[in-house]
């Protein structure tokens, strides 16, 4: 049996994109059951993502990485060196902005190989192989001089690691009834509080957005969890979840609004048309390519989206514009670029011989 470990972060002030992508593809290796699991977090890693982790019978460790602190990536490579030297590692993954070449070289001694989780290619890496499944315009170039020569590269959402639940659910028959269903979540955290704007539309626009309802996803890590429950306990027409089972609601949604990165894609994915709006910069690239394919709606950066931004978006969903029928069509024709048969390239590497 191989054994592997993850390397990655997550906390309310970082989110948990990273942790989310990491434990999608932890599932995937262990229902090949040929592969032992072990994650190694930060010391302030939620206790909440620690218990799942735990009841998927994954190892956890913790490094001395606090999320508010300056990372340090030379503490934080010895650190995961104490933690791991006196095992057999087969592959270390790593998916951590801070993360780069430095760090990978000095824990090439005690892993056999390395696989990096990326999305920015703004730094080096010593690594085996390496994926980013996020879409940019430029996606075959992007790593050039950046890792090895050897290195075998997955690029571009044809790679992406999608929750085996999406599969089993994007064929479901969508509700008929009167109302239009949105799914707002902006991923674990929502550290910019663009849910909270979008509450604030909802309540005082109320009477333009009739024949709606609202599933509002908090995430499990976000901090204002309980007041933004408190603020939907009034308004008709809106449910809140702190966290839910998202491929169920995705298959039954008209439409959604939330952050690019991985949520976009699963929902282009499910065929759900949806406005973005970016919360970091990291998002920037793959929100703009799916912009140009037309796949999302692109509201723009956080700081400068504003209530009548949303409400407009909203009501152009509520009239079914042909610019959104034109989005879901091109994102159930998207979908298709998935790997759907067959064992996922990445798992098939990291279990081969």
């Amino acid at each position: 049996m191989k054994y592997v470990v993850i390397r990655t972060s997550a906390s309310s002030s970082m989110g948990m994109g990273h942790f989310t992508r990491c434990l999608t593809l932890a599932k995937m290796l262990k229902k090949t059951g040929e592969v032992q699991i072990g994650f190694i977090c930060n010391s302030d890693f939620p206790i909440n993502l620690e218990e799942q982790l735990k009841l998927e019978k994954f190892e956890v460790s913790k490094t001395k990485e606090h999320s508010l602190h300056v990372f340090d990536a030379r503490i934080d490579a010895e650190c995961t060196i104490e933690l791991i030297k006196n095992k057999k590692i087969d592959w270390l993954i790593i998916d951590h902005y801070r993360i780069d070449e430095m760090w990978e070289e000095r824990l090439r001694p005690v892993v056999h190989k390395i696989l990096v989780i990326d999305d920015l290619a703004n730094r080096k890496h010593d690594c085996d192989a390496l994926l980013d499944q996020n879409m940019q315009s430029n996606q075959g170039k992007r790593y050039v001089g950046l890792v090895p020569q050897h290195a075998e590269l997955f690029l571009g959402p044809t790679f992406f690691l999608l929750h085996p639940d999406y599969y089993q659910h994007q064929h479901k028959q969508k509700k008929k009834n009167s109302e239009i269903e949105f799914v707002v979540n902006f991923g674990g955290g929502d550290p910019t509080n663009e849910i909270s704007k979008i509450l604030s539309t909802i309540e005082k626009h109320s009477s333009q957005l009739i024949g709606s309802h609202f599933h509002i996803v908090a995430g499990p890590i976000n901090p204002i969890k309980e007041e933004l429950h408190r603020r939907c306990l009034p308004l008709k027409g809106v449910s809140f979840y702190k966290s839910t089972h998202m491929p169920t609601l995705l298959a039954n949604a008209d439409f959604a609004i939330g952050a690019g990165g991985t949520t976009m894609i699963e929902r282009c994915f499910m065929g759900v048309p949806s406005g973005i709006i970016i919360v970091a910069d990291n998002q920037i690239e793959g929100t703009l390519a799916a912009g140009q394919q037309e796949l999302v709606f692109n509201l723009g950066r956080s700081e400068s989206v504003k209530e009548i931004d949303i409400l407009s978006f909203l009501k152009s969903c509520l009239a079914f514009s042909a610019p959104m029928e034109q989005i879901r069509k091109n994102c159930l024709e998207f979908n298709k670029l998935l790997h759907k048969k067959g064992e996922h390239p990445v798992i098939s590497m990291l279990t081969r011989g």
